[in-house]
């Protein structure tokens, strides 16, 4: 396989490299750096969260249901009467703030009577109940008969402090459970979250990453126990995916009942009880656009284990070397490409296959660098679209000084807006063309009686004339010999062979008709009148660049040119202004008025050429669009 510039792909591989070089060692650094906030971390975290919205939401767990201290659960008195509320004692004690510790208890007995696998309570109890020793006799007593299936939380908080010299010391506080409960040996879990760059919840921490000696709250709420790696959530939808329960339905008997099935909605279920109010302050971003209670986190923690599921991270090495990956494949797609809008459209369509292969990813459980992905292929393809850009600028510019003053400016238009393709020719390619040649009649006898100032204004004069019906009918000015002209019509641009050999014999008419005009102008002026001849020939040539890199020329070489040279030195000896030869006659022969002059044999040439005077065009719609001091941008 080759590329079609082996340079430009070079440069676009290295742009590649160079990308994903960059973006990778950011990555790794950004990721070792666990004390900033990146903004390519961030960047990633807020995609991390879109591909959740994006996969919509799911089925919960079915092992998991939470009990909410809500704000019914808070608020009683305004859902019974004082009868009623005496009628169920828990209850009553429900309407005194804070509740109890006897409540807690009660609910305990009630679920583990239930069959809950587990009670985990996301409360945490590290002081004394305030309503006496008694009340935490109470709960202590309930939590040492269900001690196995009992989990509480515990907490953990960081103090850091700069030392002088600019060193830092982190001092770590664990919010304990209180003694009398921590007795009875339940089970413990700290529900620290950290938190993403972009302030969300989106990580389960690893058992090590909080403290050796206590697991996360999720890993501790399952069997068996055991630490685990750290896991992204996998949010099964928004607040209340997960089946909620107000925490007073335990001991309301008709709520108990028909709500509650008598408690078998808690059978062999883990069971989490936490606070869901704003007054809680117990509430986290999550990437559902809402606001979630921490217990509901714990209980999508809870599920992503039991399930499975959990999207894990891809460590940072890995990561960096995928950004690497992405820059290298950039760099070498970016090199079969040609052009700004090809490069371009590539850019997108890589950050999209990027995009699509980190979600595809996620949907398996695995959360990729998306961000340094994308930001790899984006820099490589738009810094070699740039590069691209700019060189073709500089080919455009380099085109236009080649061609503007020997084309006409439609057929510059059109070359400039693909010069990939006429920059092919350039080297040299075989081109079917009309050549035509121009001279003056008796320019040496001319010259000599004329000063050198004079002369050179007249040669002025008389090119400017002849050039415009040339440019009008789209021919190419190859070079001016002396007095001679040398035009070709059908490079760099070709129509077909017709309109081409069409356009030379309409632009030899229109030199015809400018040179009767100019010698008006100069028979008034008191200059010396002249003629000129031109022949014209329809053959192949080599188009392409000629000369020295120093200074090289866009022209035609072949035995095209040197007929047609043949054919203008001609017209002074058969007396006529405008020749062409039988192949450009069968060309027009339909169009053009002719004198058939008959064989005769050219200089340096074996055999004789058929030859014709041109005296006109045959109708009135071929006729030149040349008119003096009027330039057509139209095709013959």
């Amino acid at each position: 396989m080759r590329f079609p510039n082996l340079n430009r792909a070079g440069i676009s591989l290295l742009l590649g490299i160079t990308s994903g070089l960059l973006w990778g060692g950011v990555y790794s650094w950004a990721s070792r750096d666990a004390e900033g906030a990146h903004l390519l971390l961030w960047a990633d975290a807020n995609l991390y969260g879109q591909f959740f919205l994006w996969r919509g939401p799911q089925e919960p767990h079915p092992d998991v249901v939470i009990l909410a201290i809500d704000e019914t659960s808070q608020n009683l008195a305004d859902l019974f009467t004082v009868e009623e509320l005496e009628a169920h004692p828990t209850l009553s004690q429900m309407t005194r703030s804070p509740w109890p510790r006897a409540v807690f208890a009660a609910v305990l007995e009630q679920l583990g009577s239930a069959g809950a696998r587990r009670v985990a309570f996301d409360v945490i109890f590290d002081q004394a109940s305030v309503y006496g020793p008694e009340d935490d006799r109470i709960f202590a007593e309930v939590i040492g008969q269900y001690a196995q299936q009992t989990l509480f939380a515990v907490s953990r908080s960081e103090e850091v402090q700069i030392l002088p010299g600019g060193s830092r010391s982190v001092r770590v506080d664990l919010t304990p459970l209180w003694p009398d409960y921590a007795a009875q040996n339940p089970r413990l879990g700290l529900v620290n979250f950290p938190l993403s760059s972009n302030r969300q919840v989106l990580t389960l921490p690893g058992a090590m990453d909080l403290d050796a000696e206590r697991l996360p709250f999720a890993m501790a709420a399952i069997d068996p126990a055991t630490p685990r790696e750290a896991l992204g959530i996998n949010y099964r939808g928004p607040q209340g995916t997960y089946p909620t329960f107000p925490l007073w339905y335990l001991f309301e008997p008709s709520f108990w009942q028909f709500n509650l099935a008598n408690g078998a909605v808690f059978q062999d279920k883990i069971v989490l009880i936490g606070d869901t109010t704003q007054l809680g302050q117990d509430l986290w971003n999550t990437p559902w656009d809402s606001l979630m209670p921490g217990v509901e986190i714990h209980a999508n923690a809870v599920g992503t284990l039991l399930a499975g599921n959990g999207i894990r991270p891809l460590p940072w090495g890995w990561g960096s070397l995928l950004i690497l990956v992405s820059g290298v494949g950039m760099g070498l797609s970016l090199g079969f490409c040609r052009g700004v809008l090809p490069k371009m459209g590539l850019t997108f369509a890589w950050g999209g296959l990027g995009l699509a292969g980190a979600y595809g990813a996620f949907l398996l459980g695995w959360n990729l660098p998306v961000t340094g992905l994308l930001a790899a292929g984006s820099l490589a393809g738009l810094a070699d679209t740039t590069l691209q850009g700019v060189e073709e600028r500089r080919n455009r510019l380099r085109l236009g000084r080649i061609l503007q003053r020997r084309v006409a400016p439609a057929v510059l238009a059109e070359i400039l807006r693909q010069p990939e393709s006429f920059a092919e020719t350039l080297g040299g390619q075989l081109r079917s063309v009309a050549i035509l040649f121009s001279d003056i009649r008796g320019f040496t006898p001319l010259a000599a009686g004329m000063a050198a100032t004079n002369l050179v204004a007249l040669l002025n004069r008389y090119f400017a004339a002849m050039v415009e019906p040339i440019l009008a009918e789209q021919g190419t000015i190859d070079k001016f010999i002396g007095d001679a002209i040398m035009a070709e019509f059908g490079t760099p641009l070709f129509r077909d062979a017709a309109t081409e050999a069409l356009a030379a014999v309409r632009a030899a008419l229109g030199m015809r008709q400018a040179l009767e005009q100019l010698r008006a102008e100069l028979q008034q002026e008191g200059y010396p009148l002249f003629h000129h001849g031109i022949g014209i020939h329809f053959g192949e040539v080599v188009a392409g660049n000629l000369g020295s890199p120093q200074r090289l020329e866009y022209t035609v070489i072949g035995d095209a040119v040197n007929v047609a040279a043949r054919l203008e030195s001609l017209t002074q000896s058969l007396g006529r202004d405008i020749l062409i030869s039988e192949a450009v006659y069968q060309l027009v022969r339909d169009r053009v008025q002719v004198e058939d002059l008959g064989s005769h044999v050219l200089k340096g040439k074996a055999e004789p050429l058929h030859l014709y005077a041109v005296q006109g065009l045959l109708r009135p719609s071929d006729a030149s669009g040349y008119k003096p001091g009027y330039k057509s941008n139209g095709v013959g």
